[in-house]
């Protein structure tokens, strides 16, 4: 059976991709020349925060432990209050335009504090179907990042 607290750390897992994934969208329907690239991001955060629901369903029928000294859900819930912050301050922004470089500058420190703050190296686990959707979120995440840097560097460079 699934702990209280091992749904909270999902539950917010959850909510913390789809804050980030609202974010690129805003990012994609303000920046017209841009907007593919962050549709895709948005897309995939969706997707990412499907595969977590898919993991607390597995969880319950698995074994899975939290790791001692792994991320605390207060970390979680700041990574998403973060987020929102920079989503409302973009939707209210009064000149109506935050240059595609600060866009990619906010969302590489958002992918790097998820990889840092190991989002997804919390749970310790003996099957080998939870192993790898787990790894699959942190190498997704890791993707992220690089095309995001990927993109700054061809900003850096215009």
């Amino acid at each position: 059976m699934l702990e209280q607290e091992q749904v909270d750390y999902l539950n917010l897992l959850i909510e913390n991709e789809l804050a980030v994934g609202r974010l690129y969208e805003a990012y994609a329907k303000k920046s017209e020349s841009k907007s593919d690239f962050w549709m895709k991001l948005f897309a995939e955060e969706k997707e990412h925060a499907e595969w977590i629901m898919l993991l607390s369903e597995e969880v319950d029928r698995k074994d899975m432990v939290l790791k001692k000294g792994s991320v605390s859900k207060t970390e979680i819930q700041e990574s998403i209050d973060e987020t929102q912050k920079e989503l409302d301050r973009f939707l209210s922004s009064k000149i109506n335009h935050i240059s595609h470089k600060e866009q990619l500058l906010v969302a590489l420190k958002k992918e790097k504090s998820l990889l840092e703050r190991e989002f997804f190296s919390f749970f310790e686990t003996s099957s080998s179907e939870l192993k790898v959707l787990l790894e699959k979120l942190k190498k997704e995440t890791t993707l992220h990042k690089e095309r995001i840097e990927e993109e700054l560097e061809g900003e850096e460079n215009k």
